[in-house]
């Protein structure tokens, strides 16, 4: 699909070169504590720490907060293998007794790399404790019978309830919203796209859908990251930060503000934080990952810049990045925002590596639910 002088590719078809490790220091406000690993045992996981490149990255910790003065609670399997705390209902900053199971872990849509149009996208639940995928099944409602082949679907959102959505590109955005617990119960949304200050061209087109619980007593808010262009005289058009709801089987949309990023990938968290993976080119990383102000779109923060490209997910007070690596190797990165065991950096862990992932699939999209508790246990 042609994009005012770009062509998107799709990011089944992305291919990456390892660049040099860029990294910068933390200014967001790190809140939570999150696991470390047993200093008497081998991890079994990379860790990796400022300074060091390019297989070893860290970001520079914040020792001012709060959060930070108190105890890491750090957890460990036997053996030294690092796990996260995670808060429950009763420890996290929002309530989860109104989720079901299935939105309380990441969920992850793959796609076949090399036959997307001849499988279902599937979806799975990922478990940063273990750094194990877990099946939930096939969204066969992205068949297209008269084309006789699957929908190559992108971006996903998982709301509180279990209601979610994907979507795929062509001559016009197609939504499928659909039950997290009943996959069958499928539905297409229409979707109106959004006017950015110089017409629809600099608001760009969707690449991911985030929720935020901004307020406690409101529902979550809808948040999309844009994908946009450059213009005639080859500058790239700011990026935008818009808010969405859907109603009566429609998206509507607004444009909230504006990003430094031409493709901007969004993640909210149930505390009302809102964090993006933004890079300035589809084929050609570095990723900064930062925190936005969910009502202008501007950069408070940037945590720290990545080499590849990757999704960003939240998980118990950790931010989590879903990398697609040289040769397509796959590895799932644990980012520690409040330095707890106290060394001065904020280490950036490998949970998972390539063989953890489905055989022969590739991410295409990642959402962590509200219902994810925002504190570790505790």
């Amino acid at each position: 699909m042609k994009l005012a002088g770009s062509t998107r590719i799709n990011a089944v078809m992305r291919r990456f070169a390892l660049l040099t490790v860029s990294t910068s220091v933390a200014c967001s406000t790190p809140t939570l504590n999150v696991g470390g690993t047993d200093d008497s045992g081998d991890s079994g996981a990379e860790t990796t720490t400022q300074g060091e490149a390019p297989a070893s990255t860290g970001v520079g910790a914040d020792s001012t907060t709060a959060a930070n003065a108190a105890s890491s609670g750090a957890s460990t399997e036997e053996g030294g293998t690092p796990l996260l705390d995670v808060g429950s209902a009763e420890t996290g900053a929002i309530p989860t007794d109104d989720c079901p199971s299935e939105t309380k872990r990441v969920i992850v849509l793959f796609v076949n790399d090399f036959l997307s149009f001849e499988s279902a996208p599937e979806l799975h639940s990922f478990d940063p404790e273990t750094g194990t995928f877990s099946l939930i099944g096939p969204l066969e409602c992205t068949w297209n019978e008269p084309h006789g082949a699957y929908e190559v679907v992108e971006g996903l959102i998982v709301g509180r309830q279990g209601d979610a959505m994907t979507f795929r590109y062509g001559e016009e955005v197609k939504l499928f919203a659909f039950d997290l617990g009943d996959l069958n119960n499928c539905s297409l949304v229409s979707f109106a796209h959004p006017i950015g200050p110089a017409g629809p061209e600099t608001a760009g087109y969707p690449t991911s859908f985030a929720y935020s619980l901004t307020d406690p007593d409101m529902p979550e808010q809808m948040f999309i990251g844009n994908d946009v262009s450059q213009n005639l005289n080859g500058e790239a058009f700011p990026g935008s930060l818009w808010g969405g709801l859907v109603a009566d089987e429609a998206l509507t949309t607004e444009v909230i503000g504006h990003t430094p990023w031409t493709q901007t990938y969004v993640v909210g968290t149930g505390d009302g934080r809102l964090f993006a993976a933004g890079s300035n080119n589809d084929q050609s990383p570095p990723t900064d990952f930062a925190e936005l102000d969910p009502e202008t779109g501007t950069v408070l923060s940037t945590v720290l810049t990545w080499p590849e490209f990757m999704y960003p997910a939240f998980y118990g007070g950790d931010l989590l990045m879903f990398e697609i690596g040289p040769n397509e190797q796959q590895t799932v990165w644990r980012v520690d925002l409040d330095d707890d065991n106290g060394d001065g950096e904020n280490e950036v862990v490998s949970i998972a590596e390539d063989a953890a992932f489905p055989v022969g699939m590739i991410p295409v999209g990642v959402s962590s639910p509200t219902c994810i508790p925002t504190t570790p246990a505790g």
